[in-house]
């Protein structure tokens, strides 16, 4: 959806062709034996859905003490990545431990405490894997969105308790992450074409693989109706207001988890409109225009076989958000 900071801004930079690549976008990961490439990740192509339309389950928070439930966004079966929106049914807490996934954690409502820092509606908490994180406690009734990245629901407790140090993973990458975003400032993304700029608060960006998690905000009447595709995954949850595009419409409490390919677009903000993304690499838009009834298209600035869109199968929809078109694809 955006241009990522760093990238080559000039009108000749984003329409040409991009000689890196799908395989060049992958190698950005971390060089880890426990991750694994794009081509070897098993989830699903999710969008759209309403959180609200999904069942809670018992939280999956190891060592925790207090009540928690989850609803399941999107999954990784094999390696545990999960999306997931917590509900807090009593103050829940727990203590020093490492957890074996990038973990954050978002406050919708309510507030959360790490480490005696209070952080209430938009604050955020990322640690990474094998990084030894704080005590952390939930207030009663509060909204949380929850990562869970490379890794399942372990926690590693005992050595971190009382020497957090020597409880750090060799392979450990980074450091923990504490943000209120409401002391953050809104700053205008690069646009590229006759269309009003969107509004970005960086929340995290990994320095390796530049995987990063942003606030993103179109003020009404923002529109984009090109199709375009990005080498990573894109994950948006809609936090307020409404847009229509080529999947359906969007509103607070929608979910998406689109895999690396999938093309999207024909967007049209119909109020200001606010969502929390994140992206498994440098996000980079290769356009489609022209494109054909169902498949196909004249390539923009991509190489139209080494860089091309994949076709989606029928994405997974709930039901408030009723059948899909097929537009776009």
């Amino acid at each position: 959806m955006l241009v990522p900071d760093g990238a080559d801004l000039t009108i000749a930079g984003c329409l040409a062709p991009c000689t890196s690549g799908w395989g060049a976008a992958r190698k950005r990961r971390r060089e880890d034996p426990e991750t694994r490439s794009e081509e070897q990740r098993v989830r699903a192509h999710v969008e759209l859905i309403h959180e609200n339309d999904y069942i809670w389950h018992v939280g999956e928070l190891p060592h925790g003490e207090g009540g928690v439930h989850e609803r399941r966004l999107s999954t990784d079966e094999e390696d545990g990545s999960s999306s997931l929106a917590l509900r807090f049914d009593s103050d829940w807490g727990r203590g020093p431990g490492v957890p074996h996934a990038d973990t954050e954690f978002f406050v919708r409502s309510g507030s959360l405490i790490y480490g005696g820092q209070e952080i209430g509606p938009g604050g955020y908490l990322q640690v990474p894997r094998g990084v030894p994180m704080d005590w952390i406690k939930i207030r009663e009734g509060s909204s949380v969105l929850h990562w869970r990245e490379y890794g399942d629901c372990g926690f590693d407790v005992g050595k971190a308790q009382w020497s957090p140090a020597s409880a750090r993973w060799e392979s450990a990458v980074g450091e923990v992450t504490v943000v209120d975003s409401n002391d953050m400032e809104w700053t205008a993304a690069p646009t590229v074409g006759p269309i009003t700029p969107l509004y970005i608060k960086l929340l995290h960006r990994d320095p390796v693989t530049n995987f990063y998690t942003r606030l993103i905000r179109a003020h009404k009447g923002w529109s984009d109706h090109r199709l375009a595709h990005h080498p990573c995954y894109e994950e948006f949850y809609t936090l307020g207001g409404k847009m229509a595009y080529n999947f359906g419409d969007i509103d607070e409490g929608t979910y998406c988890f689109r895999p690396a390919g999938v093309k999207h677009g024909h967007f049209v903000a119909e109020t200001d409109i606010d969502w929390i993304i994140r992206s498994d690499g440098e996000l980079i838009n290769w356009y489609t225009t022209d494109e054909w009834v169902k498949w196909g298209g004249t390539a923009t600035n991509y190489h139209e076989h080494d860089e091309a869109p994949v076709i989606s199968t029928l994405p997974v929809r709930s039901r408030s958000r009723g059948p899909w078109s097929g537009d776009g694809m």
